[in-house]
């Protein structure tokens, strides 16, 4: 978990050198709290989904594997009716990530080829 909040934070932190909108982050149990200018969001780490608020304006980092996709396939229906959610699978060890906005995904994507469509861009990093 330590090397995905490493991760996210210098991920989040190296994207925001140009507008330098973060305020201030800070480090929780399971995640970091990132403030913005006008708001602020909770990067969740490696969370069972079944047990965190899919409502709150969130980002939510797992490893890029196959018991994470499928929790996200799983949940796909709540996770989709959250505009503000965006969810990274990442590869820490050769930094490569994807990154997807469920309630963007699920406007310009076929629902009846979701599982098939996640899991081609799961397969196009290394597993962890």
């Amino acid at each position: 978990m330590d090397k995905l909040k490493l991760w996210i934070k210098t991920y989040l932190e190296n994207k925001d050198i140009i507008n330098n909108e973060i305020k201030k982050i800070s480090d929780k149990d399971n995640s970091i709290i990132v403030e913005y200018e006008n708001y602020s969001k909770e990067f969740i780490v490696e969370p069972n989904l079944e047990k965190i608020d899919l409502n709150k304006n969130i980002g939510i980092v797992f490893m890029n594997n196959k018991e994470n996709l499928d929790q996200v396939i799983k949940k796909w229906t709540q996770l989709k009716k959250n505009e503000n959610i965006i969810i990274y699978f990442v590869n820490p060890e050769i930094d490569q990530k994807w990154i997807i906005k469920p309630y963007i995904h699920s406007k310009i994507a076929d629902q009846s080829t979701l599982k098939k469509g996640l899991k081609a861009m799961a397969e196009s990093i290394q597993p962890c």
